[in-house]
């Protein structure tokens, strides 16, 4: 497959709504992002992202993967939690990432790969934040 075949710039669904940011890979979080469970959650969204590129891959669904993202989620009441998030390509069915967490738990990956989903990001629900970590992190918002 020619790099031209790759679908580029990954849009979700909810991309042509109004407010809507597309649809996202995500696993939340709360508190700071630092530590070594932010850097286990980090690590495994990246493992299902790249299992799903393989196994779309396989059936000529190529895709890259996107830089992360970070966002704030803006909860009615109660503490702060944060997300973070890859974007996900159009083609991507729920289908696809269940796969993906399948093949990860077969091989003993880290169980917190049950954790990524995949859903539709909504601009009034989320804010978007610089991805600081280490000691930064802990005067984040």
């Amino acid at each position: 497959m020619s790099p031209d075949q790759r679908e580029k710039t990954p849009r979700g669904p909810a991309a042509e709504s109004a407010g809507g940011l597309g649809a996202y890979l995500t696993i939340a979080g709360r508190g700071p992002p630092a530590g070594s469970l932010f850097e286990a959650k980090v690590s495994a969204l990246y493992s299902v992202a790249y299992a799903i590129k393989l196994g779309m891959g396989r059936g000529g669904r190529d895709f890259t993967v996107v830089d992360l993202e970070a966002f704030w989620v803006r909860p009615p009441d109660g503490p702060r939690t944060w997300k973070l998030g890859i974007r996900a390509p159009a083609a991507l069915s729920p289908r696809d990432l269940s796969d993906a967490i399948a093949t990860l738990a077969a091989k003993g990956k880290d169980p917190l790969v049950k954790d990524v989903l995949l859903e539709s990001l909504q601009q009034r629900e989320v804010e978007r934040f610089p991805l600081v970590v280490g000691v930064a992190a802990a005067t984040s918002p």
